[in-house]
């Protein structure tokens, strides 16, 4: 009936996914994720405590962005972090 991994009795992906919850939600390997992650092509993890998880929007936006890029670039959801890191140092200049 397919793999159940992503949702694990869910009706539809949870929101935060560990490594293999969220390679699976891609459809590939634990490695290939990671790689890709790496690689800045998928989004840094979100770290809760001791948990590792990935956001489901940030995969979707990184994968959306995959499908219509046609050279590594840097995602929407990266650089809108990083414009964010950039307004945060500016405004700490500033004070």
């Amino acid at each position: 009936m397919g793999d159940n991994r992503v949702a694990e009795g869910f009706a539809y992906p949870p929101r935060a996914m560990r490594v293999e919850q969220a390679a699976a939600y891609l459809s590939m390997s634990r490695s290939m994720f990671l790689k890709l992650v790496e690689e800045k092509l998928m989004p840094d993890p979100v770290k809760i405590r001791s948990m590792t998880t990935w956001d489901r929007l940030d995969l979707d936006a990184a994968y959306d962005d995959l499908k219509t890029s046609t050279e590594p670039s840097e995602n929407t959801v990266h650089k809108r972090l990083r414009e964010l890191a950039d307004a945060s140092r500016r405004r700490d200049r500033s004070e």
